[in-house]
């Protein structure tokens, strides 16, 4: 399973993404057993590769208060790659940011800190328009 999905994901195979994703939907100490690091490390090159075009699944997994912070951030970080790569329409995915933070379905974790975070992020409104 652990080698299987690696390789279906590189082979950029859609038939993985609905199994993959319902294994993602399990507790943390089920998919720790079953993935170990690779949640953190390459599954959300996985879910890229194995991506079959429906988003809300994506979505939907980091809407969830009960998914993991860590399988959250590599939903996220997949979904930003899928919508550079326009796998995803860019308006999904900004529907998806709005609405995610507008209602804050997860408690907020600790910014960054330090003096270049401080300087470079902090007050600064969120601007989703592409670059010209």
């Amino acid at each position: 399973m652990f080698f299987a999905s690696h390789i279906l994901g590189a082979a950029r195979e859609p038939r993985l993404h609905p199994p993959l994703m319902r294994l993602l939907r399990r507790p943390r100490e089920q998919i720790d057993c079953l993935l170990g690091d690779a949640l953190t490390e390459t599954v959300g090159k996985i879910i890229a590769g194995a991506f079959n075009g429906h988003a809300e699944d994506l979505f939907a997994l980091a809407r969830n208060p009960d998914s993991d912070e860590f399988l959250r951030a590599t939903l996220i970080l997949a979904t930003a790659f899928l919508t550079w790569n326009r796998r995803i329409d860019p308006a999904e995915t900004r529907a998806f940011v709005e609405w995610f933070d507008e209602a804050r379905p997860v408690p907020a974790a600790p910014c960054g800190s330090g003096k270049k975070f401080k300087k470079c992020c902090l007050g600064k409104p969120l601007h989703l328009e592409a670059a010209a």
